[in-house]
């Protein structure tokens, strides 16, 4: 995980390097960051109600926006973010931690 978040710092720093140049070109390069909350759901917890608690993550990676005339700009996204829940009994007979790490390639269409 670490080895993913300094590659992913370095690759940023690089774009940041050369957002000048290309920003005349219609291509801009930025950093996301941030947090979100992710929680399990569905039919089979409906029996563990109030057992089931949410896990706090952090959201972090890169983006570039390609300009496509004068209305579109298209914006892929690479982003780093942690997901997961925690199950807790109250009588103590059982507890369990699902975390993942995800990588998500969101692909954003603007128009302006």
């Amino acid at each position: 995980m670490k080895k993913i978040l300094a590659s992913a710092l370095v690759a940023s720093f690089l774009l940041l390097a050369v957002a000048q140049s290309s920003s005349l070109a219609g291509i801009q390069f930025g950093i996301r960051g941030g947090g979100n909350t992710s929680k399990l759901t569905g039919a089979d917890l409906q029996d563990l109600e109030g057992t089931v608690k949410t896990k706090v993550g952090l959201v972090g990676g890169i983006f570039f926006a390609i300009n496509i005339g004068k209305v579109i700009t298209i914006q892929p996204e690479f982003l780093y973010t942690m997901k997961g829940s925690q199950l807790e009994d109250p009588f103590g007979e059982y507890s369990g931690k699902l975390f993942g790490d995800y990588l998500e390639i969101p692909l954003l269409l603007k128009l302006r």
